[in-house]
C-alpha cells in the first residue's frame, strides 16, 4: 500500500517521537529549503508547518494533492484557510484543545517576563553592566504591587496571567466578549482602557480583533500605562502604537508579535519603524515570537498534533 506523502517544511528539532508516529502512516519527508519545498509540494497530501512560512495562495498553488495543513499552534493566521476550503483541504491545529493547552504555560510566562523587563528597565541595565558600569541610580524601576492590570480576553492565557498578577499583588480586571465566571472583576473594554496601569492582550486574531488597539484606544489609556501583546501582531495598529510612544501617550510596550511577521522569514525589514524606535529607547521591548518557543512544550505539541492528524485524517 502506498502511503500518502507528508511534507514537514520546518523539521528543525522536530520531535523524534512525533516523526516516528507519522512514519507509521505517511511517507514522511522533510524539506529544509524553499527549493526543496517547491520540489516536494505537488505530491504532498499533508503539509506540516510551525510559524515560519506564510501559507497563502501563492505558496500553496502547486499543492495539487493537499488534504491537510497541520500546525502545532493555536493561531492559524499564517494559513489561508479560505483558499484551503476552496481546494478541499483542512487545517489541523491546537485551537480548541483546551485540556492539552492547560499544560502549556510559556506564553503566559513570557508575557510576565516582558512586564518585568519594562518596569525594571532590564534592557539597558543588562547592557550597562556588560559595558563594565555599575550605576544603579540610572535604573530605578517601578513596583508591580498595587497596580491594576487589565486583561483583554480571559481565556486560558488570560487566566494564567491573572494568577501571576494576583501573586504579585496586582488588582486584576478583565474584558471579554463572553460573560466569564471569575473572582476577578469583569468590566467593559472602555473601562479597562481607562483604569489599567498594564494592559495585556490575550484574544485570538479575527475580524473583530484586527486593529483592536489604534489611535482612539491609546488616547483613552493612561499615559503611564504599559501594553503587552503576546497574541498576534495585527491586533495592534503599528503606526498608532509608535505615535503613542513617541508622544508619551503611553509609558511602554512589550511585544512578542508584529504585524506582517509571517511574510518576513528570518529577517525583518531594516526600515521597520517600531524596531527602529526600540533600538533607540528602553520603553519598547520586542522579541521574535518566542512566547511558546520552549523545546519541551514544542515537543509535546508536535506529538499531540501528530496524533490528532492520525486520528482525524482519512485518505482514499
Amino acid at each position: 500500500m502506498i502511503k500518502p506523502i507528508l511534507l514537514n517544511i520546518e523539521p528543525f528539532k522536530f520531535s523524534k517521537i512525533a516523526k516516528k508516529m507519522l512514519q507509521n502512516y505517511f511517507d514522511y519527508r522533510e524539506a529544509t529549503s524553499e527549493s526543496l519545498i517547491k520540489q516536494e509540494l505537488p505530491g504532498a497530501c499533508v503539509l506540516l508547518t510551525r510559524l515560519g512560512y506564510n501559507l497563502n495562495k501563492d505558496f500553496l498553488c502547486n499543492a495539487k494533492k493537499l488534504k491537510y495543513v497541520v500546525t502545532p499552534t493555536t493561531g492559524t493566521n499564517h494559513i489561508d484557510e479560505v483558499y484551503l476550503t476552496r481546494i478541499g483541504a483542512n487545517v489541523v491545529s491546537l485551537k480548541g484543545e483546551i485540556e492539552f493547552l492547560k499544560k502549556v504555560t510559556p506564553t503566559a510566562e513570557h508575557t510576565w517576563g516582558l512586564l518585568l523587563a519594562l518596569l525594571r528597565d532590564y534592557k539597558y541595565a543588562f547592557q550597562d553592566v556588560e559595558n563594565y558600569r555599575w550605576r544603579r541610580d540610572d535604573f530605578k524601576g517601578s513596583q508591580i504591587k498595587g497596580k491594576t492590570i487589565g486583561i483583554v480576553g480571559m481565556g486560558r492565557l488570560g487566566e494564567m496571567v491573572a494568577k501571576y498578577a494576583s501573586a504579585f499583588g496586582m488588582e486584576v480586571i478583565f474584558s471579554d466578549i463572553c460573560q466569564i465566571k471569575s473572582h476577578h472583576r469583569q468590566v467593559s473594554f472602555l473601562e479597562l482602557l481607562k483604569n489599567s496601569d498594564v494592559v495585556s492582550i490575550h484574544v485570538p486574531l479575527d475580524n473583530t480583533t484586527r486593529g483592536l488597539f489604534s489611535y482612539e484606544e491609546f488616547s483613552i489609556m493612561k499615559s503611564t500605562a504599559i501594553i503587552l501583546n503576546t497574541s498576534r501582531g495585527d491586533i495592534i495598529d503599528d503606526c498608532a502604537l509608535l505615535d503613542a510612544l513617541e508622544n508619551k501617550k503611553l509609558s511602554g510596550a512589550g511585544l512578542d508579535v508584529l504585524k506582517f511577521e509571517e511574510d518576513w522569514g528570518l529577517n525583518v525589514p531594516t526600515d521597520h519603524a517600531l524596531i527602529g524606535y526600540a533600538k533607540r529607547n528602553s520603553n519598547l521591548i520586542i522579541t521574535p515570537h518566542i512566547g511558546g518557543a520552549c523545546p519541551e512544550v514544542m515537543r509535546l505539541a508536535e506529538e499531540f498534533i501528530s496524533k490528532k492528524l492520525i486520528d482525524t485524517s482519512c485518505f482514499e
